[in-house]
């Protein structure tokens, strides 16, 4: 694993790498609690033979800056964000995963830039109300 760091119009953007960038990639995004290096690791070392991995540390969690105003984190938003940060990061194609939060930003960008990806993945935890487990 390498965490890079890209620095862009006075902000950054951290991210983390597994694997061969010659295999397909897979852009991971986490959900609204976690950050790249920790929501993915265990299924990054699972898949790094085969796939090339970035996580990202969406902005304001793990070393990624945090967006300027409230405005910014609307989905549209950071769907613009990500594409000028993946642009940087992957100069292919890519399937996309996203959980919970990331699910949702993952989502919006396929509706504004779906030619860059080749797929998606995306992942909820589900909790049942009133129900029991016996």
């Amino acid at each position: 694993m390498k965490q890079r760091l890209l620095k862009k119009s006075g902000s950054t953007v951290s991210y983390y790498e597994w694997g061969n960038s010659a295999n397909p990639s897979i852009l991971c995004l986490h959900g609204l609690a976690g950050n790249g290096w920790y929501s993915f690791t265990e299924l990054a070392n699972q898949l790094k033979d085969h796939f090339h991995l970035v996580a990202l540390d969406c902005p304001g969690h793990g070393g990624s800056s945090p967006l300027g105003n409230e405005k910014d984190y609307l989905f549209s938003n950071l769907a613009k964000w990500l594409d000028v940060a993946v642009r940087e990061i992957l100069p292919h194609s890519f399937v996309m995963m996203g959980h919970s939060w990331g699910a949702d930003v993952a989502l919006h960008y396929a509706k504004h830039f779906i030619k860059w990806t080749d797929s998606f993945c995306l992942t909820v935890r589900l909790r049942f109300q009133g129900t029991s487990r016996k």
